[in-house]
């Protein structure tokens, strides 16, 4: 694994994931995840969190190449990726009682199909720009 390209595909789709995310759960999808009576966002917290999707996406496409190839495929695999993980997600907080509706689910997890596709042409955009080799 090139830890550069790591690096950098971290940087890069840690902003879009943090981007998306304010223009999906701030304006357009505000309601899905309202916040409970008294709480405020936290967006230190936030950024956290889109650094860990940005560095998870990243480790997956440095460690096996799943975005050298094109825009395409970076897109196309970061989504599914994003896809999945949200729907297991999703099905964990269902059986726990954390989230009861399918709607949302789903909704979310349309939701990250599309962010986690950007975010993996962005990694492909930057380490294919400003990385290096990816041995």
């Amino acid at each position: 694994m090139n830890v550069k390209n790591f690096l950098i595909g971290t940087v890069a789709a840690s902003v879009v994931y943090f981007l998306l995310g304010w223009l999906f759960y701030g304006i357009l999808f505000k309601d899905i995840w309202p916040l409970a009576e008294g709480a405020s966002s936290n967006v230190g917290i936030n950024a956290l969190g889109c650094l860990f999707s940005g560095a998870t996406l990243s480790f997956i496409f440095s460690k096996f190449g799943a975005a050298s190839s094109s825009f395409k495929s970076a897109a196309i695999n970061g989504g599914v990726i994003g896809a999945l993980s949200t729907l297991a997600l999703h099905l964990y907080m269902m059986a726990s009682g954390a989230c009861n509706s399918m709607t949302v689910a789903l909704t979310d997890t349309g939701v990250n199909f599309v962010m986690y596709a950007v975010a993996g042409v962005a990694i492909w955009f930057a380490t294919s720009k400003f990385g290096g080799s990816s041995e």
